[in-house]
C-alpha cells in the first residue's frame, strides 16, 4: 500500500516537472512589477543545484535590479552596435545587422536582469594533457557546460514561480564593455544575461523538430 502511494507521488511530481519544461517559453516583453527577493534567491538556488564538472560549480550570478545600471548595459551595447555598423559598407548588410541587433537590448524592460558569470575551470585530465603539450578541444567545453546547466535551471525555476525569462547571448557583442559595467574581472567571464519579470501573455509554442529527427538508437 505504502509503495503504491509512493509510486503515485513520483508520477505526480514527474508530471508537474514535465509540464514546467514543456510550458516554459522565451519571454521578451515584461511589465515593471519587481521580482520578489525571495524568488530571486529561489532562482539562484535552483541554478546552484545544476551539475558541473567535478562539482566545480564554476559560476556566480549578479542580480541587476537598478534601472540605471540596466541603462548602462544598454548604452554599452548600443555603442558597440554603432561601432560595428560603421564598418559595414553594404547597405543591405547594414540594415540586416541593425534589424537583428535591436533584439540585443530588450532586457531593459525587465525589472530584473541576472548576469551569469563563468569562473575558471580546468579538468584534471586537461591539466595533465596540457603539461605534455596536448590540448584536446573536446575537453575545453567542460567549463561552459556547468554554467549552461545552471541557466536552464534558472529558466525553469523562474517559470515555475510565475515569471517569464529569456537566455540572452546577443548582448555579448559588447562583452568587454558589459564586464566593465558589472565589474567582472578576468579570469571570470560574462556568459549570458537573463531578464526576468512578470509577463502579460505567454508566447506561442515554437515549432519543435520531431523526436524522430533528433533521436536514434545504436
Amino acid at each position: 500500500m505504502a509503495q503504491n502511494i509512493f509510486n503515485e507521488l513520483i508520477k505526480e511530481r514527474s508530471s508537474i516537472l514535465l509540464d514546467i519544461i514543456k510550458q516554459r517559453r522565451s519571454v521578451r516583453k515584461f511589465n515593471p512589477e519587481p521580482v520578489n527577493d525571495n524568488d530571486i534567491k529561489t532562482i539562484i538556488e535552483a541554478a546552484s543545484m545544476a551539475p558541473s564538472a567535478t562539482n566545480s560549480q564554476n559560476w556566480r550570478f549578479i542580480a541587476v535590479k537598478s534601472q540605471e545600471k540596466r541603462k548602462e548595459l544598454v548604452r554599452a551595447i548600443e555603442e558597440r552596435i554603432k561601432e560595428y555598423s560603421s564598418l559595414i559598407t553594404s547597405k543591405r548588410a547594414y540594415n540586416e545587422f541593425n534589424a537583428y541587433a535591436r533584439f540585443f537590448t530588450f532586457f531593459a524592460s525587465a525589472p530584473l536582469v541576472l548576469a551569469v558569470v563563468k569562473t575558471p575551470y580546468t579538468s584534471f585530465s586537461m591539466r595533465i594533457m596540457q603539461r605534455y603539450g596536448i590540448s584536446p578541444e573536446a575537453l575545453e567545453a567542460a567549463d561552459n557546460q556547468g554554467p549552461s546547466a545552471a541557466i536552464q535551471n534558472m529558466l525553469l525555476a523562474a517559470h515555475a514561480l510565475g515569471y517569464g525569462a529569456c537566455w540572452m547571448t546577443g548582448p555579448l557583442i559588447a562583452k568587454d564593455k558589459l564586464e566593465k559595467v558589472l565589474n567582472i574581472q578576468s579570469p571570470d567571464h560574462l556568459m549570458a544575461l537573463i531578464p526576468v519579470g512578470k509577463t502579460e501573455a505567454s508566447p506561442a509554442v515554437p515549432k519543435r523538430k520531431p523526436i524522430e529527427e533528433i533521436f536514434e538508437s545504436v
